[in-house]
């Protein structure tokens, strides 16, 4: 299992965020994109989770399996 934070520390993140996402989602198809992973976004307060897991635990995950699906 793998956790990423979705939503970039707003202090740390030079870029807007369109490119912040697209940069994120590239880094992370190299690794997860359409291989079985599933995947599965926690809301917290100020930030966004996305949890990666190599089994389905629960109803609110999801598969990559369209490079245009928002998975941020």
């Amino acid at each position: 299992m793998y956790y990423c934070r979705s939503t970039p520390p707003k202090a740390n993140n030079p870029y807007n965020k369109k490119d912040a996402t697209y940069n994120q989602k590239l880094k992370l198809s190299q690794y997860y994109f359409d291989k079985r992973f599933y995947f599965e976004k926690v809301y917290l307060k100020e930030d966004t989770e996305l949890i990666i897991s190599n089994r389905q635990y629960s109803d609110n995950q999801f598969r990559w399996t369209d490079e245009e699906q928002n998975i941020d």
